[in-house]
């Protein structure tokens, strides 16, 4: 399910149409979690349709880089923020579920996370959980495995592992 950029109503939109179940239900979950955040740590949702045989979601365009994309001083300052907007997100009751740097996009407002449809409530067992994203390096180990309940730390621990392959300090030092 890959994000295909359109033109909605004179503004470029990414859209997104899944057929399948599974996929119907990670775009569905996305949605919510855009309705959530969106605007604030997420994209805006501009249209979302839900027939029988499939789901569309249409999502504000975002221009900007992804993590892994800007520069060591950027990635710097960008990991704090994200500490932050992490906090904010689980104060709500959700974890993002995937966090990886092309699912983090410096735009002009600020980090913003992308591909929410692996978000998780913050409690549930995960061993339930329909669809569990697994990016080797930073996915939390019981979130790979299927132990336990859902926890915030399943994201810190990527933001940890982020952060500890994106910043090359000697880099960060020479920058500033």
């Amino acid at each position: 399910m890959q994000n295909k950029r359109i033109i909605w109503r004179g503004q470029p939109a990414a859209e997104r149409v899944a057929r399948n179940l599974s996929e119907r239900e990670r775009l569905n979950r996305e949605y919510e979690m855009l309705t959530l955040f969106g605007g604030v740590h997420a994209p805006k949702v501009l249209c979302y349709e839900n027939s029988a045989g499939s789901v569309r979601l249409v999502r504000s365009w975002l221009e900007g880089s992804t993590l892994d994309q800007v520069t060591h001083c950027e990635r710097a300052q960008l990991i704090i923020r994200l500490r932050v907007m992490l906090w904010k997100i689980h104060q709500a009751g959700w974890i993002h579920g995937d966090l990886k740097p092309e699912n983090i996009v410096s735009a002009s407002t600020g980090p913003v996370l992308i591909d929410w449809e692996h978000a998780a409530p913050i409690g549930a067992e995960v061993s339930r959980l329909s669809a569990r994203a697994v990016t080797i390096g930073m996915t939390h180990p019981d979130l790979i495995w299927g132990r336990g309940h859902v926890r915030s730390r399943f994201d810190i621990y990527a933001l940890d592992q982020i952060a500890a392959v994106s910043i090359d300090y000697s880099g960060f030092i020479r920058q500033h």
